[in-house]
């Protein structure tokens, strides 16, 4: 299921996501090191396929291409791929341009509906509920597409 962001907010974009859950499959992999199923599944330790950490930015946005999972925007010039341990605190810090547009943008009064978010959280919060869309979203999926969500946003 491809999940695509409803509204477009270029101020802090730096892939355009094609699919949520092959996006979020795709860093869980590097994160793991190693390819998971077309499911999402991990396979047994000794069927595990090595997958390394893109050492380009080309590199990364085959991989992209190649699954269908995102496209990285041209204004886009290096990658920096980083995997804290569990002892270490990672303050990932967006950029100051998207904190001041951001402030820019959000002081000025909205509706709610303009909050822009990735239309599958919509898709599992509403499971179940009478505005819940018909094809609902399994637990693993919806947090690959969080994972991938997560991975490239900035609280902008």
């Amino acid at each position: 299921m491809a999940s695509k962001p409803k509204a477009d907010m270029s101020l802090m974009r730096y892939v355009e996501i094609l699919d949520y859950k092959a996006f979020g499959l795709l860093i869980s992999e590097y994160a793991l090191g190693y390819r998971l199923g077309s499911d999402g599944q991990q396979p047994p330790a000794n069927k595990r396929v090595p997958m390394p950490w893109p050492k380009t930015l080309d590199e990364f946005k085959k991989t992209c291409q190649q699954r269908g999972a995102a496209k990285v925007l041209d204004s886009v010039k290096g990658i920096q791929v980083i995997q804290p341990s569990d002892d270490v605190l990672l303050l990932r810090l967006p950029p100051k341009r998207v904190i001041d547009g951001a402030i820019a943008f959000h002081k000025k009064p909205v509706k709610n509906t303009e909050y822009e978010m990735p239309d599958f959280y919509e898709t599992m919060l509403l499971a179940g509920g009478e505005r819940a869309k018909p094809e609902g979203m399994k637990h693993l999926d919806f947090w690959y597409c969080r994972v991938g969500d997560y991975t490239i946003s900035f609280c902008g």
